[in-house]
């Protein structure tokens, strides 16, 4: 993925991520909870360093209720209906469990 798009949904996740309320940092570890993903990972994405894999957009998008569609690609509202998306079924898939989940403080 080129740098401009993994910086502008770097900055739509944080976007959603702030939008949950609360502290970030709670609303980070149980993004981190919900997905089965370390807390490091997400901030990695919101930084633009890292980019989390297509497949596991659908399952972000749900956790923070946010359209799938909008969260990879800016297009359609954020909030739009992201239950009934296409690409939203997906995040039904439970992901396995991983042991020795991380909180950060």
């Amino acid at each position: 993925m080129i740098k401009s798009a993994r910086e502008a949904l770097a900055k739509r996740l944080s976007q959603a991520i702030c939008e949950q309320g609360g502290p970030q940092h709670e609303a980070i570890n149980l993004l981190a909870e919900k997905i089965v993903i370390s807390p490091e990972t997400i901030i990695g994405w919101m930084s633009g360093e890292r980019f989390p894999h297509r497949s596991l957009i659908p399952a972000i998008a749900k956790a923070l209720q946010v359209n799938p569609v909008w969260l990879q690609t800016g297009g359609s509202n954020m909030r739009g209906d992201f239950r009934t998306s296409a690409i939203s079924a997906a995040a039904d898939s439970p992901r396995p469990a991983r042991l020795n989940q991380r909180r950060i403080k």
